[in-house]
């Protein structure tokens, strides 16, 4: 007897396999020129860089999703059983909504990433873990999806194995360091937020995945340009209490939130190739992420996020700390597995709800239902022909 199964598995599994590659590949970039990224250091250039990145979503929405669209509505306007569609997708109710959603999507990835970029270091957490947990209360306030049996286990399972690996990497912390412990996890309360309103405006309010990234990318480039230009004609205050806890640019004795001259001044070959690359792997990422909501669940986003997290200071750790944090990473991935439903635990009813059962049963069902109407209409018809028959031989006395 089995206990593990392969469950759905389909060509749309490439969009997190490739997201997570691509942050992972720009990490690794990054992690050999520690020294060269200056763009690290100024805030709002990070905030350019990723709205720069985000926007290139435009070129494959025009090239791919424009023409889509307008073959889509021809068919829908040519044929009249989609008049129910057709009426939806030119509701100004729902268009009203759907240009909500996509302002909402771009405000809080905007302050998600402000929130990210603006502080001088970061601890080594790795609060994204409990995004199960935060994907899954905001799904389920918003849509009611069920939570099933092997959902909840392999969801403590991951909650108790990230508590245990943030204690490996923050034992060290100091009592100082609480106030980012608890804004690391306002950050992901913010992006799961995010992500769960972008799935709900592609199930439900037509939106796009080029669409919402495109503008959440605009919106980034347009506002931190702004902060960049105020951030670089108004310096701080002498007495500016927080330098060792923000990123400061000094430009000619004066210290500034973000400088642009600062970085202008650092600018070289490398600085350029790494801006590139940076912003190249800002679009993949969220593009990414949201075909990988657009075609599964709000949770499998969190496929990429386990990839492009893993660690490259390994060589500065202890080994029994490399050690623990890779054997909890493999927990994390199999569990994050069994709750996406790519792998079925074949024991204690655990694979009984997942949706490909579901559905097979929901199959069986219809089968049954249709061979019983089958029978009966035999039946009937049997019953019709004997009756038709008696009546014949009764007419012929």
């Amino acid at each position: 007897m089995k206990l593990i199964s392969l469950g759905e598995c389909d060509k749309n599994l490439i969009y997190p396999l490739f997201g997570g590659i691509s942050k992972f590949i720009v990490n690794l970039i990054l992690y050999f020129f520690p020294d060269g990224a200056e763009l690290n250091k100024h805030p709002f250039m990070l905030g350019i860089n990723a709205g720069l990145g985000m926007s290139l979503a435009i070129i494959p929405y025009i090239i791919f999703e424009r023409p889509w669209k307008k073959s889509k509505k021809e068919k829908l306007i040519t044929n009249n059983k989609n008049y129910e569609e057709i009426y939806r997708r030119n509701n100004p109710k729902i268009k009203k909504e759907r240009y909500l959603i996509i302002f909402l999507c771009a405000l809080m990835d905007f302050v998600q990433k402000v929130l990210v970029f603006i502080f001088h270091y970061s601890i080594s957490n790795n609060i994204w873990i409990f995004n199960i947990v935060f994907l899954n209360v905001f799904t389920f306030m918003l849509t009611k999806t069920p939570i099933y049996r092997h959902q909840y286990l392999s969801m403590g399972i991951m909650i108790l194995f990230g508590i245990g690996l943030n204690v490996v990497n923050l034992y060290s912390m100091k009592i100082e360091d609480l106030s980012i412990l608890f804004l690391s996890m306002f950050i992901e309360i913010i992006y799961s937020m995010a992500i769960v309103l972008a799935k709900y405006g592609m199930d439900f309010k037509f939106c796009s995945p080029y669409e919402i990234t495109f503008y959440e990318g605009f919106f980034a480039l347009f506002f931190n340009i702004i902060f960049l230009i105020i951030s670089t004609n108004v310096p701080l205050d002498k007495n500016f209490k927080y330098n060792n806890l923000l990123k400061v640019s000094e430009y000619k004795g004066k210290k500034y939130l973000d400088n642009f001259y600062t970085y202008t001044e650092h600018l070289d070959f490398i600085e350029i190739l790494l801006f590139i690359v940076t912003m190249l792997g800002r679009v993949f990422f969220n593009l990414l992420s949201h075909f990988t909501i657009k075609h599964f669940t709000s949770s499998h986003v969190i496929l990429l996020l386990i990839m492009g997290e893993i660690s490259l200071d390994w060589a500065e750790k202890k080994t029994s700390d490399v050690l623990i944090t890779a054997g909890i990473f493999i927990v994390e991935l199999f569990m994050l597995l069994v709750f996406c439903e790519i792998i079925e635990l074949d024991f204690c009813d655990l694979e009984k709800n997942t949706k490909k059962n579901i559905r097979e049963r929901a199959k069986l069902a219809q089968y049954e239902q249709n061979d019983d109407s089958r029978d009966s209409k035999e039946i009937w018809d049997g019953l019709e022909l004997s009756s038709e028959s008696q009546s014949s031989i009764n007419n012929s006395f």
